[in-house]
């Protein structure tokens, strides 16, 4: 590349040296030296200005190096905040889906069990049946589980405000909170009869 400059007569002169840093080997960039009275006598000179931007290049390079330390420092603060948030928030989704399907697996049974009237093939045992099988995985691990006395069913002779109940429980194991372990539960209740 040259570096070209118009004469006042509008004639085309060029340097003829290629512009490019001294820290590559190659020639400093040059100017015109406008300083003779004579426009004819122009002449390529090198450029102090050229100088200062290689001496720029350089301390930049070097900035550049320094600032990689930084950023790793900067990461290393910075990703354990980071892994502890993003491990929180899966934690949330986790407990939150095991009560949603708890509560699910708690309104399918008690449905069961307001409808039990004197059927037998509603029994405690086909209302536990009925929770598991809404709630197949709460919190994406483990099975709910329902004790006998967590369940209420109606009976022919209930009155008429009476309601069944249902309780599904879940041991549940965060990976942050609760890290020993936490019972979630769901209690659904219905009148008798639907």
């Amino acid at each position: 590349m040259t570096s070209r400059l118009r004469t006042p007569e509008g004639q085309v002169l060029s340097c003829g040296v290629r512009l490019g840093a001294t820290a590559t080997g190659e020639p400093p960039l040059r100017r015109w030296d406008t300083s003779s009275p004579s426009s004819s006598r122009r002449r390529c000179t090198p450029s102090r200005v050229s100088e200062g931007r290689d001496e720029m290049r350089v301390g930049q390079r070097s900035w550049r190096r320094r600032d990689a330390g930084a950023s790793a420092v900067e990461m290393a603060i910075v990703l354990p905040l980071l892994a502890f948030l993003v491990m929180g928030v899966v934690d949330f989704g986790r407990a939150l889906n095991a009560e949603i399907q708890l509560s699910q697996g708690a309104r399918e049974g008690v449905r069961l069990a307001a409808l039990a009237g004197g059927n037998a093939a509603y029994d405690k045992a086909a209302v536990r049946a009925r929770v598991i099988l809404a709630a197949p995985a709460p919190g994406f691990s483990g099975t709910p589980t329902i004790a006998d006395a967590d369940i209420s069913l109606c009976t022919n002779t209930s009155p008429a405000s009476a309601v069944a109940s249902v309780t599904a429980k879940l041991a549940f194991r965060g990976i942050l909170w609760t890290p020993g372990g936490g019972t979630l539960q769901q209690t659904a209740v219905m009148r008798c009869g639907g």
